[in-house]
């Protein structure tokens, strides 16, 4: 089918990476293929959730994103977590039925395909799972957002004793703030 759509002239959000079909720009994770390849030795066919077993550093990976999501909002739509790990300084890009299959496969998560999100299903203590800066970061934006500038945030974050340098760090790298525009930030979350 991408052959066929190539040859018409239509743009597709999907490239072939060898025996591989993905988004375009992305290059498949190497733990991914490393694992893939491992289990079809193993069967000719492969589950996508023994796949998400199969690749630790990418589930822990997920799980770290998500908790710091899932505390500040009880509810995380498997769109924003895409986001989120999309956005990091190491991007990660996964199919939706990937995203859930690792997101199901935490005991702490419950996975609500009717609503495609994720929710705790235990008590996720914030100050635990949040950096010193992030939890002034997200209590900032819970206090004086949904939306703020940056010279606001490094106003407000400098009157409670932040140091300037490592919010502009962590405006660009946390997973719970999102870049709206130029100079203009909000949580990818709502509490």
């Amino acid at each position: 089918m991408l052959v066929a759509a190539e040859l018409a002239g239509v743009e597709t959000p999907l490239r072939q990476h060898g025996r591989f079909v993905g988004a375009s720009g992305d290059r498949p994770d190497r733990a991914l293929l490393r694992a893939a390849r491992l289990r079809a030795a193993e069967r000719p066919v492969v589950a996508v959730s023994l796949l998400c077993v199969a690749t630790p550093s990418l589930e822990r990976r997920v799980a770290s994103v998500l908790r710091k999501l899932l505390a500040i909002a009880p509810r995380v739509p498997l769109s924003v977590l895409d986001d989120a790990l999309r956005a990091g300084w190491r991007p990660v890009s996964l199919p939706r039925r990937v995203l859930g299959g690792i997101c199901s496969s935490f005991a702490w998560a419950e996975l609500d395909d009717t609503r495609a999100d994720v929710h705790a299903v235990v008590h996720i203590d914030r100050r635990r799972v949040l950096s010193g800066i992030e939890f002034a970061l997200a209590r900032i934006f819970l206090t004086f957002g949904p939306v703020l500038s940056f010279q606001d945030v490094i106003r407000i974050g400098g009157d409670e004793g932040l140091n300037p340098s490592s919010i502009g760090v962590y405006l660009t790298r946390t997973p719970i703030l999102s870049r709206l525009e130029r100079g203009r930030y909000a949580l990818r979350v709502a509490a």
